[in-house]
Order: C-alpha cells, then sequence, then structure tokens
C-alpha cells in the first residue's frame, strides 16, 4: 500500500512539471509583432518628432511671444509676492516652475535664474529683456528641425536704451519652442547700419499715428571730431536726424557746409571735369557704393557706372557677395590725387582719377579700416560721368 502511494505522488508530481514547462514555453514564444499604429498612435508620434523648418515669419512670432512671456512672468509674480531684492528677495523655485513652459532649464538654471538676483531692485533702473515688441529687422540666421535662431535690431529709444543687436535662440522641448540663449550686442560692436524705412517702422510700432517722413541724407562732424552718416526726419512738425551707425536722436544736428554744397550737384548736367568735379563725383560714388554694400541695393551706385559694362555686372555682383557674407563698409576719408585727360573726340572724353581711400571694414562685429589707392577711369560724354574700369594699385 506504501509503495502505491509512492507511484502515485512521483506520477502526480510529474503531470504540475510538465504543466509548469508548457505554461514557461507558452510565456516565452515569440510575440506576433504588432504594427506601428499599435505601438504610437498616429497623432502622438507626430506631435513628439521635432517640427520641419521654420518659416520666417513664425519664427518672428514665436521670439516676441515668448520673450514676451518671460519678462511678463517676472513682472507678474513680483508684484503677486512683492519681491523686492533686498527685503523680500525672489523665490526662485517659484519663478522656476512658472518660466519652465517658455525656456528651456539651462537658460532657466544660469542667465534667468541671474536676472532674478537683481530684477526686483527697486531703486534700480536697469533694462534685462530686450523690448521685442519694438524690434526692427527680423532674420532667421539659423534653421535646422527642432532648432532655430533669429537676429533683430533695437534703436535707441528717447529714454536711451537700445542700440542693440539681438540674437535669439529656440529649441523645441516637450512638443513647444522654448526659449535657450539671447544674447545682445552694441552698435560700439556692430553698427545697425538702420535705414530710413527701418527707422520709419520702429517709431511707428511705438506711436502708429506719428506724422513721420525722411527728408534725405546727409553727414556731419560728431563731437569725436568724426564725419558720419546722418538721417534726416520731420515727426509732427519737428525735424531732426538720427545716426545711421547706432539709430541715436540728435535733435541740434548740423549739416556739414561741404555737404550742403553737393546737393547742388547733379549727374546728368557735369558742365566740366577738373579736381572740384572730379573730387564731389568721386565721393558721390565711394558714399553710395557702401550705401549699396550695406543694405543690398545696387540701384543706389549704379547711375556712376555705365550701363551694361563689365564693370556694371562686377560691381552688382561684389554688392550682393559682400551683403551676404555680413561685411559692411563706411567711408571713413578719401582724396583725389589727380585728374588727366586721356582722349578727346568729338562728343566724348576720357579721363583717369587717381584716389587715396580710407574704408572701414566690418566682419563678425570687428571694424578695420583699410587704405586703398585707385585709378578709376570715367568717360564725359552728353554732360555725364560714367565709371568705365577701376583698377587698384
Amino acid at each position: 500500500m506504501h509503495k502505491k502511494w509512492t507511484i502515485a505522488f512521483v506520477l502526480l508530481l510529474l503531470m504540475v512539471l510538465t504543466a509548469c514547462e508548457e505554461k514557461e514555453t507558452v510565456k516565452l514564444s515569440k510575440p506576433t509583432e504588432p504594427s506601428s499604429d499599435e505601438v504610437i498612435p498616429k497623432d502622438q508620434a507626430k506631435s513628439s518628432l521635432p517640427p520641419d523648418l521654420v518659416s520666417e515669419k513664425k519664427a518672428e512670432k514665436t521670439a516676441v511671444e515668448t520673450m514676451n512671456k518671460i519678462s511678463s512672468t517676472y513682472k507678474e509674480l513680483g508684484e503677486e509676492y512683492e519681491w523686492e531684492n533686498e527685503s523680500n528677495p525672489a523665490d526662485y523655485e517659484t519663478l522656476k516652475k512658472a518660466l519652465t513652459p517658455y525656456a528651456t532649464s539651462s537658460l532657466i538654471a544660469t542667465k534667468l535664474k541671474s536676472i532674478s538676483t537683481n530684477y526686483y531692485c527697486k531703486e534700480c533702473n536697469m533694462s534685462f529683456f530686450p523690448d521685442v515688441t519694438h524690434l526692427i529687422r527680423f532674420e532667421l540666421i539659423n534653421n535646422h528641425a527642432g532648432q532655430f535662431s533669429v537676429s533683430a535690431i533695437e534703436p535707441i529709444s528717447k529714454e536711451g536704451s537700445g542700440g542693440l543687436t539681438i540674437y535669439m535662440n529656440f529649441k523645441y522641448v516637450n512638443k513647444h519652442w522654448k526659449l535657450n540663449e539671447w544674447d545682445e550686442v552694441t552698435y560700439h560692436q556692430k553698427y545697425l547700419n538702420i535705414t530710413s524705412d527701418e527707422y520709419i517702422e520702429y517709431v511707428k510700432s511705438i506711436n502708429p499715428s506719428s506724422d513721420i517722413s525722411y527728408q534725405g541724407e546727409s553727414t556731419r562732424t560728431n563731437e569725436k571730431g568724426e564725419k558720419e552718416e546722418i538721417l534726416v526726419f520731420k515727426e509732427n512738425n519737428e525735424t531732426y536726424a538720427i545716426s545711421k551707425n547706432s539709430s541715436q536722436r540728435i535733435d541740434d544736428f548740423k549739416e556739414d557746409e561741404k555737404e550742403k554744397e553737393e546737393k547742388d550737384f547733379d549727374l546728368k548736367n557735369i558742365q566740366k571735369v577738373d579736381q572740384e568735379t572730379a573730387d564731389i563725383f568721386i565721393e558721390h560714388y565711394l558714399r553710395d557704393l557702401t550705401k549699396s554694400i550695406n543694405t543690398n541695393k545696387f540701384e543706389h551706385v549704379q547711375p556712376y557706372i555705365e550701363q551694361d559694362s563689365v564693370l556694371w555686372n562686377d560691381q552688382k555682383q561684389l554688392v550682393k557677395m559682400l551683403y551676404e557674407r555680413d561685411i559692411r563698409e563706411e567711408l571713413i576719408d578719401y582724396s583725389v590725387l589727380d585728374v588727366e585727360s586721356v582722349s578727346e573726340e568729338e562728343g566724348e572724353a576720357v579721363y583717369t582719377i587717381r584716389t587715396k581711400e580710407v574704408i572701414s571694414i566690418t566682419t563678425n562685429g570687428q571694424s578695420q579700416e583699410k587704405e586703398y589707392y585707385r585709378t578709376y577711369t570715367v568717360s564725359y560724354n552728353d554732360k555725364q560721368l560714367h565709371l568705365t574700369k577701376i583698377e587698384s594699385l
């Protein structure tokens, strides 16, 4: 009897072990691979990926809205909690939580945290964020899936702040564009080279009803004794100028006497070619060439060049190439060394004009003055001068 119970127990044990092995085999068998739709729903899969390249309009809208959200967060939380640097310092954790939807964690932990220690100073008069509502010349300078950068300029306000080129970088994090970093470069490091249209756009952004009109371009000698280009405006019956380099407003400007005289110079009615005429012609050409380079508008300099000539095409390509390489120029000084008649025929004469020129060339925010000696060949007919050839010595 004892043996029968033993045998029965062994058989029962074998059956249990066999059943376990079958269950284990089923458990480890290779599952049927689900479709991609079953792994990640289509709407979730699409939204979790970085977006495609952004448009310039989208980049500008994102930059303005995000920076405004960040600056208003500081202001609103400060008012809510009555933060003050000395008596009631800002609570970083509260700020951090509120800023997370708009800025990357690295920006919050560095620059934004540092700003929080000075922002709530009641006696201080400091600007911590760019005034993006009134920025102009937005440019998309870096555009990749999940990341882009923009630049813009902030002219100098009536209160004296601004005169900056702003750079902002954004990253796509958790399905949102977030500010990753921004930097500000002053006009001392990189000239604004503001145009009349841009300045009018800036003024209109502050006061849409402002009656402002462009009166022309001129030059003046500034307090450092340097010659600088200025733009003259009439706004609400008040005439003033701004510096092209900085956008600084100049209320008591006086045009150079030589500049006033040159306004009477008519390219289409040149009576004779002499030292004085050559001097005025070359200065007009050099000034308008730099204007063309700095704005990528060949039409400023084209009246001085023989149309459809080799020089015409070369200068057109030069303007485009220098602008695209972010190279900007400024005429510092020049002098006409001599004027020589090469040939004279009925109805046409050819002259050479030798010059010495000093040009300030700005690349990547760094400026360097360079000296050039050139020989210009000009044709004179029908009371007009046109460049036909330029040689560097």
